[in-house]
C-alpha cells in the first residue's frame, strides 16, 4: 500500500504514521502497525520527516505505554536517519510548516 502511495504522491514531506497500540501482534497486527513497521512505511513513502502519532494517550493494547516511543528511537538511530526528520510532538504541540524548497 505504501509504494503505491509513493507512487502517485512521490514528494511526500511529512509522513504522520501511527506507532503504538500494537501488542499483543497476533490480534493487533491486522489494524495497528509496530513502530518498525512504520519507520518501514516512511523509507518506502520517502517522505522528508516522520511525526509519529498514536502512541501514549489511551491504554488500547498491552504495551508499556513509553515502548512504542522507546522502539521508534532505537530503530531510528539503527538505521541512521537523521534526528531532525523525526518529529516526537507532545500531546498538544504544535508545529509551524514553512514551504522550504526540496532538494530533488
Amino acid at each position: 500500500m505504501f509504494k503505491a502511495i509513493h507512487e502517485r504522491f512521490p514528494r511526500i514531506d511529512i509522513a504522520i504514521l501511527p506507532i503504538g497500540a500494537y501488542a499483543p501482534r497476533w490480534f493487533m497486527q491486522a489494524q495497528h502497525m509496530d513502530p518498525e513497521e512504520a519507520v518501514e512505511a516512511y523509507k518506502i513513502l520517502g517522505a522528508r520527516r516522520f511525526v509519529a502519532m498514536h502512541w501514549g494517550t489511551f491504554f488500547l493494547s498491552s504495551e508499556p505505554t513509553r515502548e512504542p516511543l522507546d522502539r521508534l528511537k532505537a530503530c531510528w538511530i539503527e538505521r541512521g536517519y537523521r534526528t531532525d526528520e523525526l518529529w516526537i510532538m507532545d500531546v498538544g504541540e504544535t508545529r509551524r510548516l514553512s514551504a522550504e524548497k526540496r532538494e530533488e
